[in-house]
């Protein structure tokens, strides 16, 4: 499975068969600028200020202010009187030692994201199983609607040439300050995904990787499962732009902050706007991954008690249809057909 992978997982599963909002973007007072980190507190429209904040160089796409004035009289205007040799000089050294440290920052910053990309990489590979609290939170910003769920996920990887199989389950929703609990299960167990929810009683089977397929579902943009767990440094470094933050109001203690952009070509750019992962030090593991969407949806996934290569069997993994809810199967030529 893939370190990307268990994370868009939760984002595409949480969110199946729920309202979408249509593809509208927010206004320009709303949207957080490219070097802001995301948070549903800073993107609420009622929290925001009318104008955008300074860019604080966070961005990957920081943009310099450039600033000019026009002598506006007709009058000649006496130029400055030039500052000593001395001044000058000390003045152009401060420039080449600023330019010099920047190159020097921005070359760490790379070998500091290169690093944590093969930690990544290598505790990806050497999960078997897992298991994990889950808190997923949607704000959506317009209208400024925020549910949060809390659960647990559990996964284990492809062996013997089965695929990777996961249950997600939540079973408390708080929405508008209520506290609801309500069951959701999140099946997959290599072919079919089984949706099974409480409150409407029905069950959904769909077909997701067909009989005679060998694909992973959960591999960057080979299908339509990207988890935060297990992805390749390659696939993430073709696919985005990679940032390291720094002392981020955002950012939790013994973790590392990195904030993907989508590159243009990649399928995620059709999708996300942008994706950031909070690393555990020790772990070497996501602990939270946020990601806005095209659609303004802010998906907030927070890991809590991860817990690795633990004995799971089928029955953890699987829901059979409880008695009294209507059933529905899906296979993938009927999906595709619709």
């Amino acid at each position: 499975m893939s370190c990307f992978a268990i994370l868009v997982l939760i984002i595409s599963t949480a969110q199946c068969c729920e309202r979408i909002l249509p593809e509208e973007q927010a206004p320009l007072a709303t949207q957080p600028t490219s070097g802001q980190c995301l948070s549903a507190k800073c993107l609420s429209t009622r929290h925001l200020p009318a104008t955008q904040p300074a860019d604080r160089g966070n961005s990957v796409f920081a943009k310099r202010a450039i600033i000019t004035t026009r002598n506006v009289s007709s009058k000649p205007v006496a130029s400055a009187p030039a500052g000593n040799k001395s001044d000058n000089e000390k003045t152009k050294a401060r420039q080449v030692n600023n330019s010099g440290t920047r190159r020097q920052n921005l070359a760490n910053d790379e070998k500091q994201i290169n690093d944590v990309l093969d930690k990544l990489e290598r505790a990806g590979a050497q999960i078997k199983t897992l298991q994990a609290n889950v808190k997923h939170e949607l704000y959506q910003m317009i209208p400024d609607d925020r549910q949060t769920k809390l659960g647990f996920i559990r996964y284990r990887a492809a062996t013997d040439g089965k695929n990777a199989r996961f249950m997600i389950f939540f079973d408390t929703l708080i929405h508008d300050n209520l506290k609801l609990h309500r069951k959701e299960y999140f099946c997959f167990n290599g072919y079919w995904l089984r949706e099974i929810r409480e409150q409407t009683k029905t069950v959904i089977d769909r077909e997701i990787v067909s009989p005679d397929e060998k694909i992973n579902p959960f591999k960057l943009g080979e299908g339509p499962f990207p988890l935060p767990f297990g992805q390749s440094k390659k696939e993430i470094l073709d696919n985005f732009d990679v940032k390291l933050v720094h002392n981020d109001e955002h950012s939790i203690a013994n973790t590392i902050h990195l904030i993907l952009i989508p590159k243009a070509k990649s399928k995620f750019n059709k999708k996300y706007k942008r994706i950031e992962f909070l690393i555990d030090n020790k772990l070497n593991l996501p602990v939270k991954v946020v990601a806005l969407d095209r659609h303004s949806n802010l998906i907030t996934v927070r890991f809590d008690k991860i817990k690795v290569n633990i004995k799971l069997t089928d029955n953890q993994l699987w829901v059979p249809v409880p008695k009294g809810y209507a059933y529905q199967k899906e296979p993938i030529e009927n999906s595709d057909a619709q």
